[in-house]
């Protein structure tokens, strides 16, 4: 049946080939007889042989089962059917002998092989009616009978089972302990067999619903529920027998010597091998007695221990498969069971360090091999009870904390004990269950006290300890595999690093006294060596992934987590804004690692190569199947799936930015040297210097324009965006954002003119496009909206608040000329804004079709209302949010390059003092000046510095000194005689220039083709601002769009700042006069003052009609989201604007006119207004 040169799968019909159908039928009768006479007579038969014959019978019976199940089916439905006398002898009862537990045991062996064999195969409905196996029938037949009953009578009696320990110390009658033993061991494996058949019928049910569980298991399973049986199993556990084998291995090796027997010391790794020499032995010496003693309780004691492991294995699995089961009920029974499972893994612990400490090194091997698999389940159940409590628990912090130190106590023993041995399985489900552990404290809603923030810190401390202590081991296997990686140690390496990823401390953990706790990590870092560890296993794992995927990487490549693990933990650690770790990273050239990278290099290569440089919006996408136009309503949806490399690309711009921005001046301060910042700064530039193509062919994307459709062609966009390339995009600009900070702007402009110029030109370029996107999305919400309140008012019959919706509408500049006309201009947008977006995967499809929360603004059966669609499905949000991001990154750019920041030239105080002006500066230059107290020598700060801006009215050029007009006051305070020691900075005036065209945004999106013609104009900075003013409702901090509050505020002020300084050098330059033409300057005017519009105290002297005609709206939307200090400060430089649009107004308001709507005049749009109440939408 066993025979090694036939295969399993070939077996059956080989065995019947060559002995015949019949004549197997005929075998398996005469084993039915002879197993059914000694079963009838067991274990009152006497004689070791006979018990003996039975036995084997049995095993033959068991092995059949799996190998010969037609064979299996003979002996024991033959000529008589013997299944109830094998089910008969599994319920064990005390007293009882060992033949009984013997017999009882085999039994129990033949029933769990045949549910493993059979009901394994039962993988659905179809399966329960069906046999599969020639041995279902003897399944059916048994659980008619009371196999279930004995199973769970069994299971009950768990105390005469699990109980009963042993003494560790032998006594002078080897013999009968050894007996003891090897029957406590067949007991246990009996208990093992019930509580996997049970697992075994309960997995089956949860596979397949229909399947119904036998009455009894279910009844069990019930009560089981509501007891602490099993937790009370989880306390009678124990794993003491492998302290009883490491003594009886002692005892022999002392003895051995004075034996005189032709025996080694290996002889305890194989007993009953040399038990079977020594009887061979002649001599019937005592020494000879003794030692063949010694040998039995060897092998006794460890079958013991390979008994008490499997239990422990069972049950680990048979309580994770309850507890789903169970479906998450009766959590605080789960929390007194995974108390029990740490005490029993405690120990579990203490077993195997007083075995290893009798032990010699040499036989170490061994006993870490088998507690290694016996800690594996047990730990792997620990930890998926522990997930569970982090997802349902709350207000549980104090106990997580305790079980965290119980488990972290056996964990620390495990690692010392086999810190030469990796045992990659066992470390990393310790790892990931102390991590676990980890997150739950994190995750739970309430507070730890004081001392258990203490308790906390310190347990963190020893996590961060023993993941170090891994890296360290990985580091010395995979030296000696010359820096290779297999995929188990790449597992484990990524478990750890996931670990260190969990201790570092985020922004919100301010109560856990957080500096103290960063001090001690940096401490911790800093003294295992943590850094060029990971940079090390970094390139190591790096290189295995290049290896494994040949010249391009494969997309598969399980090493690409562990590599996306590390660089997500490099980000974390300078994201603390722990100095030190960065000035570690800097010290170890970690961005110089990311740029000889192989996975990187390889994926550069493959993304330049052709065809795929075009394609760069396809990155994040592999090809394959593609789903017919006719199931997307015409438009082409690929089924494809995210491309791992793509991710790690992402990562690794993140953290680069990460770093990059921990160094910049206004972070950073004093804590890095000037050189850590401009060795920073050459290693960026490097970098975006190696992947310059695959940055820059990305961006340069933004301005490509795709095949004009044939219908409505004006609203044909410049661009299609979907989720992997705007991702990337972002990721992207951020870091370029970075390098174009203060602190590296300076060195990046000297070193790379060429790049520093590219970089600000794709930055426009966004800021082009996704202006025009944001601004059609903006506009078409607002006009649905504005229509839809008509649309309400008029079905509600509501007169006098229709005329106010009236006036209201009629003052905006796209339904001024009608409804009708506004109408169609909310469809132009919102089908101009769904052409700038697609779908890509078919989950990004369904995505676009499910209906946002965002009430619906009109009925399903208009025909605006699927154009609305187009504008709020959850795929547009989440297009539109990742544009806010790229929007602000784009716009951080520009603002560090612009003439109006690069044209002023700071200075420190030690600058200052010794500044030769060889010319004189011209009056009105602008400067900056130092109070009168010394505040150091910082280089000027923005807003945050201590400097007053002011404008030089004459310059001393004996005295040297200055006379100055401070711009912050309205009353334009003057201060004389100021020394050159106090200038902060100074305007150089030939670097002034504008950034942005002067042009106004368009009025519709039919404009906006003729427009766009890739050059940035002051209306695209009011486009983004329109966009931003409709996220003015707000909720929770998110808004009505979940978008953050924050990301539109951020974006708001940017743009605001630009616009201020763009209008500030048109003003000066007098651009706005005299190059452009009086229309566009009344239209740039009349839209900076819509957005500016928002308090009546301001124009008292403007007639209130004509105010609210002017204003989209009346609430304070824009200036609520930015600082107020920003708001006065761009207002006042546009007050130029705002003050022409003023005059404007009042010389109207004189005028005689019939009526005055907005900016139209005449009787056409009044009339379309105010003389109809039929719905907007029909």
């Amino acid at each position: 049946l066993r025979h090694s040169n036939i295969a399993p799968l070939q077996n059956q019909r080989v065995f019947k080939i060559v002995l015949g159908e019949e004549t197997v039928k005929c075998i398996g009768s005469q084993i039915n007889i002879a197993l059914e006479y000694a079963l009838n007579q067991a274990p009152t038969i006497s004689g070791t042989k006979k018990n003996s014959v039975l036995l084997h019978l049995l095993d033959l019976l068991k092995s059949s089962i799996s190998l010969q199940p037609l064979l299996a089916k003979e002996i024991i439905l033959g000529r008589s059917d013997i299944s109830s006398l094998v089910e008969s002898k599994l319920l064990v009862a005390e007293p009882n002998t060992l033949e009984e537990v013997l017999i009882s045991e085999a039994c129990a062996a033949v029933v769990h092989r045949l549910w493993k064999s059979c009901r394994e195969h039962c993988g659905s409905a179809e399966a329960l009616s069906t046999k599969f196996h020639p041995c279902d029938e003897i399944i059916h037949l048994l659980s008619k009978k009371d196999v279930y009953k004995h199973i769970v009578a069994n299971l009950s009696g768990y105390h005469e089972l699990l109980g009963n320990g042993l003494p560790l110390q032998e006594d002078c009658h080897l013999n009968k302990t050894s007996m003891i033993r090897y029957k406590r061991s067949k007991t246990l494996q009996i208990f093992t067999f019930c509580v996997e058949i049970v697992t075994i019928e309960l997995m089956l049910h949860l596979r397949n619903k229909k399947s119904h569980l036998p009455e009894t298991v279910e009844s069990f399973l019930v009560s089981l529920c509501d007891s602490k049986a099993l937790t009370n199993w989880f306390k009678l556990l124990t794993y003491d027998s492998i302290v009883a084998q490491a003594i009886a291995n002692n005892r022999f090796v002392e003895r051995l010597p004075s034996s005189n027997m032709t025996l080694s010391k290996s002889a305890v790794f194989c007993p009953l091998g040399a038990i079977n020499i020594i009887n061979d032995i002649s001599d019937e010496s005592y020494l000879k007695n003794e030692v063949d003693n010694l040998l039995r309780s060897i092998n006794a004691s460890r079958q013991l221990a390979i008994v008490q492991g499997k239990v422990i294995s069972s049950l680990s699995t048979f309580g994770e498969i309850f507890y789903i089961f169970n479906q998450g009920k009766h959590l605080p029974v789960l929390f007194s069971q995974v108390e029990q499972i740490a005490a029993l893994f405690s120990n579990v612990t203490k077993s195997f360090s007083a075995a290893l400490s009798l032990l010699p090194l040499t036989s170490h091997h061994s006993i870490i091999s088998d507690t290694a698999k016996v800690s594996g389940p047990l730990i792997g159940y620990l930890f998926s009870s522990l997930s569970t409590i982090a997802r349902a628990c709350s207000n549980q912090s104090s106990q997580i904390l305790g079980i965290l130190e119980a488990i972290l106590n056996p964990c620390e023993v495990i690692f010392e004990s086999i810190q030469n041995s990796l045992e990659s399985k066992l470390r990393s489900y310790i790892m990931t269950s102390l991590s676990l552990a980890i997150d739950a404290v994190h995750r739970d809603e309430r507070k730890l006290l004081p001392e258990e923030e203490k308790r906390f810190c310190r347990s963190r401390m020893r996590c961060c300890r023993l993941a170090c202590e891994t890296l360290q081991l990985l580091k010395a296997v995979s030296s000696a595999n010359k820096n290779q990686m297999d995929q188990e140690q790449a597992y484990l390496l990524e478990t750890a690093i996931a670990c260190m990823a969990l201790l570092i401390p985020t922004h919100n953990e301010l109560s856990l006294s957080s500096q103290t706790y960063q001090e001690d990590l940096t401490n911790t870092l800093r003294n295992c060596d943590a850094i060029p560890l990971i940079i090390f296993h970094l390139k190591g794992v790096s290189e295995s992934a290049s290896i494994r995927g040949n010249s391009d990487v494969n997309e598969n490549n399980f090493f690409l987590g562990t590599i996306a693990a590390i660089l997500n933990l490099t980000s974390l650690l300078v994201e603390s804004g722990n100095a030190a770790v960065t000035q570690l990273l800097l010290d170890h050239y970690f961005i110089n690692s990311l740029t000889v990278n192989p996975v990187l290099l390889n994926m550069s290569k493959s993304w330049t190569s052709s065809p795929q440089v075009d394609k760069p919006d396809m990155r994040g996408y592999s090809q394959k199947n593609q789903l017919r136009s006719s199931t997307t309503g015409g438009r082409q949806v690929d089924n494809k799936r995210t491309k791992s490399l793509h991710d790690i690309w992402r990562c690794t711009l993140r953290t680069i930015a990460c770093l990059t921005h921990s160094t910049n001046l206004s972070v950073s301060q004093d804590l890095l040297t000037s050189h850590s910042r401009e060795r920073c700064t050459f290693a960026v530039i490097e970098f975006v210097r190696t992947f310059e193509v695959n940055i820059f062919v990305l961006l340069d994307y933004f301005q490509k324009i795709p095949e004009q459709t044939t219908s409505l062609e004006t609203t044909a966009s410049r661009f299609r965006y979907n989720l992997a390339f705007l991702n990337e995009a972002c990721d992207a600009l951020a870091l370029l954002s970075e390098l174009c900070s203060r602190g590296h702007k300076k060195t990046f402009e000297a070193r790379e003119s060429r790049l520093f110029q590219k970089v600000s030109a794709a930055a426009m370029q966004v800021v082009i496009s996704l202006s025009s996107f944001l601004g059609a999305i903006g506009t078409a919400r607002e006009l649905f909206s504005l229509l839809n309140g008509l649309n309400q008012l008029i079905d509600n019959d509501s007169d006098s608040m229709l005329e106010t919706m009236r006036q209201k509408l009629a003052s905006h500049p796209l339904l001024a000329e009608g409804i009708n006309h506004g109408r169609h201009e909310a469809i132009k947008h919102a089908l101009y804004a769904s052409k700038c977006w697609v779908c890509v995967t078919q989950d990004e499809y369904a995505l676009s079709q499910s209906e946002s929360s965002i009430k619906s603004i009109a009925a399903s059966s208009n025909v605006p209302q699927s154009f609305q669609n187009q504008i709020q499905n959850d795929f547009v949000l989440s297009i539109e949010s990742i544009c806010g991001q790229c929007m602000f990154n784009a716009l951080s750019v520009l603002r560090q390059v612009h003439p109006a920041i690069l044209s002023f030239v700071p200075f420190s105080e030690a600058e200052a003092a010794q500044l030769s002006l060889t010319s004189i500066p011209q009056k009105g230059t602008l400067v900056a000046i130092r109070p009168k107290r010394n505040h150091g020598n910082e280089i000027l700060a923005h807003l945050n510095d201590p400097s007053k801006f002011a404008r030089i009215v004459d310059f001393n050029t004996i005295a040297k000194t200055l006379d100055v007009v401070y711009t912050e006051h309205i009353s334009e305070r003057v201060e004389r005689d100021v020394n050159l020691s106090r200038l902060a900075g100074i305007e150089d005036i030939t670097k002034r220039n504008n950034l942005f065209l002067f042009r106004a945004a368009p009025k519709s999106i039919a404009e906006a083709s003729r427009v766009d013609e890739g050059i940035g104009s002051v209306g695209h900075l009011i486009q983004t601002l329109r966009w931003c003013r409709q996220h003015d409702s707000t909720k929770n901090g998110r808004s009505v769009y979940f978008i953050s509050k924050e990301l539109v505020k951020c974006i708001a002020e940017a743009t605001l700042l630009l616009l201020g300084d763009e209008m500030s050098l048109h003003n000066e330059m007098n651009r706005s006069s005299s190059e452009m033409a009086p229309h566009e300057v009344q239209n740039i005017n009349r839209q900076i003052f819509d957005l500016f519009l928002y308090e009546q105290d301001d124009l008292l002297q403007i007639d209130s009609v004509n105010l609210n005609n002017m204003a989209t709206t009346s609430t304070r939307g824009l200036q609520r989201l930015v600082d107020d200090g920003i708001w006065k400060s761009v207002k006042k430089q546009v007050s130029r604007s705002l003050a022409a649009v003023e005059k404007e107004i009042i010389l109207r308001n004189a005028e005689p006119t019939e009526s005055t709507v907005g900016w139209v005049r005449g009787k056409t749009a009044t009339t379309n207004l105010h003389n109809s109440r039929r719905s907007p939408f029909k």
